[in-house]
């Protein structure tokens, strides 16, 4: 899949098929590749239920995660102001294909 196509734009899979794997909790479900060979699906199921509790369902399941890793800032020097750009103005030709885009979506 290429990740520069918009998302509606990517080809799906062909098959997919949800597998619960905790059953205790039946909304929590896979999806893997409905046409894998029966053999390899099987063993697929069974690695996925052995480790159902390495996924993480929710934020309250990664507990023990640094925020530093899982959060990003700006590096910005906060002595300084904050600047509005100026506004910059397309050609004509320009501002007509842009308004095309825009009342195609």
């Amino acid at each position: 899949m290429d990740p520069r196509l918009p998302y509606h734009q990517r080809p799906k899979p062909a098959l997919v098929d949800e597998v619960n794997i905790d059953e205790s909790r039946p909304e929590r479900c896979v999806g893997i590749g409905g046409d894998l060979d029966e053999k390899i699906r099987e063993q697929l199921v069974i690695l996925l239920k052995q480790n159902v509790h390495l996924f993480a369902w929710s934020m309250a399941d990664m507990k023990g995660i640094d925020p530093a890793i899982t959060s990003h800032e700006l590096n910005v020097d906060s002595t300084y102001k904050p600047m509005r750009q100026k506004r910059r103005k397309l050609g004509a030709d320009k501002a007509q294909a842009v308004n095309e885009e825009v009342e195609k979506a």
